[in-house]
């Protein structure tokens, strides 16, 4: 079962994270994939491609829109245009500045082998203040992800626990649903409600740990520790009305693509 991996990237080169995440796919014990990495009009398209020249992997791709999608909801473009391109039956995203822990194809593959019903598998995450943001030695921590129910799928239209680039899912749920949509800012949430309401609902959490988050200063690394505090005890709680999350998120994004 090929997996096809789609990861988008603006300016993360020039701060070593894209190669990071780039390192973590191909250190994979699963060998079956592809890496496909779509420039939101990065500056560093000729680095990158002298990079994976050096490389020379032929499972890895790289291609550079013509202009920039923007923050209304960022990454979420240069994502749909590498899927038009991917090969595999299985699919998932990688942000460039995160990082995939080494079993976490193989653990994600052979829950699928095992229940071929399933539509999305996604494991636990390890959150970390990235180096640059702070000089202080903040702790990480482990979010051990809670497993599917059927409460957890009426609260994923009320909150989101899954982030874009941890889940692996299947190319016909991607398909039945509909695809990310470009004109929400959460288009990963939206993703993940559309697939419940189409009926692809049949989700799995595989206790192993998957992604590595970075946060991108102390007051993020807080909020994610208390909004996992929040989803692992169940609470109901409307995401779209927490404005000083939401506020802070777009400061982060402007900063982050600007």
């Amino acid at each position: 079962m090929t997996v096809s991996i789609i990861c988008s990237t603006y300016k993360e080169y020039c701060t070593g994270q894209l190669i990071g995440a780039i390192n973590s796919v191909r250190r994979q014990s699963y060998l079956d994939w592809e890496l496909i990495i779509v420039g939101d009009h990065t500056p560093a398209e000729a680095e990158i491609k002298k990079y994976l020249e050096r490389l020379n992997d032929p499972r890895i791709r790289f291609k550079n829109l013509r202009e920039r999608s923007g923050i209304a909801s960022p990454g979420t473009i240069p994502k749909i245009s590498g899927l038009e391109s991917a090969k595999g039956d299985l699919l998932c995203f990688l942000d460039a500045d995160n990082m995939f822990f080494p079993g976490h194809l193989e653990q994600a593959v052979r829950a699928f082998k095992k229940n071929p019903r399933i539509d999305l598998v996604y494991g636990d995450t390890l959150v970390r203040l990235h180096p640059r943001a702070s000089r202080l030695k903040v702790p990480h921590y482990i979010w051990r992800k809670p497993d599917w129910s059927p409460r957890r799928t009426w609260l994923m239209f009320y909150s989101n626990f899954l982030d874009m680039s941890e889940p692996v899912f299947t190319k016909r749920a991607y398909q039945i649903a509909g695809g990310l949509d470009a004109s929400h800012q959460s288009s990963d949430w939206i993703l993940w409600q559309k697939m419940i309401s189409t009926g692809c609902y049949n989700f799995y959490h595989s206790p192993h740990l998957g992604l590595v988050y970075h946060t991108t200063s102390l007051k993020h690394h807080l909020q994610y520790w208390l909004l996992m505090l929040a989803q692992n005890r169940g609470w109901k709680y409307q995401s779209n009305e927490l404005q000083f999350i939401q506020k802070e998120m777009g400061r982060r994004l402007e900063k982050k693509h600007a």
